[in-house]
């Protein structure tokens, strides 16, 4: 089921440590904190229509993964629009941190423009997009799809 919401981030925390500073530097990134958020409808309980989500930890849980990128997350209470606690969670937040340069440096790689364009992913055009869709319209192309996936 479908349900219109909204969710508003209400508190960020900056990332200002690192468990391995020698190997992952403090990016000083902002990441989400708490979260509000707000449904519409008659399928949503009327106890859930309006929460937040409150961390455990207060001041953030940052790490890296083994690869540079960084992220941020910890256990989270889920509280009613009065403040009760109504439930336990978890959040976590991914790619807020640009750390490519961070991940160039644990593979031994120089930190420069061309290797960082290198490492970029390629964008599709929607006239690509649409050629890929005609494409594989084809039945033929279909099978062979398939058959290249299920060998894999």
């Amino acid at each position: 089921m479908d349900q219109d919401g909204v969710m508003i981030v209400s508190e960020w925390v900056k990332s200002i440590n690192s468990p391995y500073p020698e190997l992952y530097w403090v990016t000083d990134t902002w990441y989400p904190n708490s979260w509000e958020f707000r449904f519409e409808g008659e399928g949503v309980p009327e106890n859930i229509r309006h929460f937040f989500l409150k961390p455990v930890v207060e001041g953030g849980q940052s790490g890296f993964f083994a690869h540079g990128p960084q992220y941020s997350e910890g256990g989270v209470y889920a509280l009613d629009a009065e403040g009760n606690i109504i439930g336990k969670g978890f959040a976590e937040s991914v790619s807020y941190a640009d750390t490519a340069e961070n991940a160039l440096a644990i593979t031994g790689l120089p930190y420069n423009e061309e290797i960082r364009q290198a490492l970029e992913s390629p964008s599709i055009s929607d006239f690509d997009k649409l050629i890929i869709g005609i494409y594989l319209a084809w039945p033929e192309n279909q099978e062979k799809l398939i058959k290249l996936v299920s060998d894999m």
